[in-house]
């Protein structure tokens, strides 16, 4: 073979390799391109989901504001239940002394007043034997 052919097989040979690592370069930059794509859409992901976590965490933060809210407000409802029972058996107390008062107050206004019935009856029953004590002293001084 001649020289010039030889150079021309190794030129072409070496065309060939390059024209091969070109092809096998694209095929790289097109693998990268796409880990690229990936890459960011990964991280758009990731953001999306960093954000939802976020959100996440600020509700559940708001949701135990709320519960301890709640609580104290249950706390406090309590506290006030046990105060109203306790003002209403105090009330309770307070109407059965005024009930027993006023069945002590029948009973005397009734006494008295069987008392007073008792002194008229006996009132009338002087006030007849005095006439009756009158009449027979101006009949004895009358004979």
């Amino acid at each position: 073979m001649k020289p010039i052919d030889e150079g021309n097989a190794q030129l072409a040979k070496e065309e060939e390799r390059l024209r091969a690592m070109d092809a096998h370069i694209a095929e790289l930059e097109r693998g990268n391109e796409i880990g690229m794509a990936r890459i960011e859409e990964f991280k758009s992901k990731f953001f999306a989901e960093s954000a939802r976590r976020s959100h996440l965490k600020t509700q559940f933060v708001q949701a135990g504001e709320e519960f301890k809210k709640i609580n104290q407000k249950k706390v406090e409802s309590e506290k006030l239940k046990a105060h109203y029972l306790r003002i209403e058996h105090h009330l309770q107390l307070e109407m059965a002394e005024i009930e027993e008062l006023e069945n002590e107050l029948r009973r005397l206004s009734a006494q008295k007043q069987r008392s007073r019935n008792s002194s008229q009856r006996h009132s009338q029953r002087a006030s007849v034997s005095s006439e009756k004590l009158a009449h027979r002293q101006v009949y004895a001084k009358n004979k």
